[in-house]
């Protein structure tokens, strides 16, 4: 399959950055040249971003026809993060910080202080699936700004989050749209920023080319046509995505006695961007015993090599990264996603590796 390096000047963070710079306030990193000459002069009183979660290029090309609404606005093809997973990617759009910045790389991370790997959206221990402490463990160790909060700090203009994901939660799509459409009648300038978890969930259960898929897509498209057409016409209205998807096959790290000895603990990050904690005496075999366990679809890097790639993004990195990616890092180039070990998941489709099927995503311009 053919990989493809992240384009950090070609992200959803530049989108924002376009943004923020917008509305006067100093990005934090290089704005978007295209959304800069689309802002360039204009008036527009609310600026609308929709990130539809897993809705990459190739899933809108297999899924949606070519005169459908979200496929004619498209008017750029943008970079994933990496890695190029919810976590990493929609954390980034939401604070203009980039993955090695921010530090939140991936759904599983380690945490020393509680000798635990964490889903951080959940606040899970990855292994007993009960919460993982009595605090929010991201939040403490990973604090963020968003930037709707900074934007709001400076009065320069209004900004919001408006998903299922916050509070008060919008947990359709009608209450979505009401609470935006609101919002943007109201006086003042304002950017609004709407979060859907479809079509990821979806192609999760069923892959990337099911019919379910392609259901789920063309009513998304129904749907954001609606939108657009009920706000009022002095709004932007763009749409983007984190990643996009494609159909996987599990492999397993306790398939493999020698490779499992040769741990400290379970795999973090993702199965497709795999961090391996190893033991000290295995440090110099780990590769060998890699690539016997696993011959094809990953790059095996060490974590100097990962993070001197620069692979998670400019910026200055969060001091916690080095501690997050272990000592090697396997990068899915595959169909492949490694697990440590075999459950009862059925997940069809995934993401988190670094295939053009993952990385490509759109930037929709639909009202301007």
């Amino acid at each position: 399959m053919k990989t493809v390096f992240p384009e950090y000047d070609n992200c959803g963070v530049n989108v924002v950055s376009s943004i923020v710079q917008y509305f006067g306030m100093e990005p934090r990193h290089q704005s978007h040249p295209y959304v800069d000459r689309l802002l360039q002069g204009k008036c527009y009183r609310n600026i609308v971003l929709f990130l539809f979660d897993g809705m990459g290029m190739e899933v809108m090309r297999n899924n949606l026809p070519e005169d459908s609404f979200l496929r004619q606005h498209i008017v750029h093809e943008l970079s994933a993060v990496y890695p190029s997973t919810t976590t990493a990617a929609t954390t980034a759009i939401e604070t203009e910080y980039m993955p090695g910045e921010h530090g939140w790389i991936g759904w599983t991370l380690y945490f020393k202080e509680l000798d635990k790997r964490v889903d951080i959206f959940l606040n899970r221990d990855a292994e007993t699936k009960e919460v993982a402490a009595d605090y929010d463990v991201v939040g403490r160790y990973l604090p963020i700004e968003p930037v709707f909060d900074r934007i709001n700090r400076s009065g320069k203009a209004r900004a919001a989050c408006i998903s299922a994901y916050v509070e008060p939660p919008y947990k359709t799509l009608p209450e979505i749209a009401q609470a935006i459409r609101l919002g943007c009648e109201e006086p003042g300038q304002h950017y609004f920023y709407g979060y859907w978890g479809d079509p990821d969930h979806q192609l999760h259960e069923s892959g990337v080319d099911s019919p379910a898929a392609k259901k789920v897509l063309n009513e998304l498209d129904e749907w954001f046509r609606a939108f657009c057409s009920a706000l009022p016409e002095d709004t932007l209205v763009m749409a983007t995505a984190d990643h996009g998807q494609l159909n996987i096959e599990f492999l397993y790290v306790t398939d493999h006695p020698k490779l499992c000895e040769a741990l400290l603990r379970p795999t973090s990050v993702e199965p497709r961007t795999t961090a391996f904690y190893v033991k000290p005496e295995y440090m110099q075999v780990f590769p060998a015993l890699f690539h016997e366990a696993f011959p094809e679809g990953f790059q095996l890097m060490t974590s100097r090599e990962f993070l001197d790639s620069g692979i998670l993004g400019p910026g200055q990195m969060n001091p916690r990264i080095p501690e997050l990616v272990g000592d090697y890092v396997a990068i899915a180039t595959d169909r492949f996603c490694i697990d440590y070990t075999r459950t009862d998941k059925k997940m069809v489709g995934a993401h988190a590796g670094m295939t053009v099927a993952e990385m490509r995503v759109p930037l929709i311009v639909a009202k301007a």
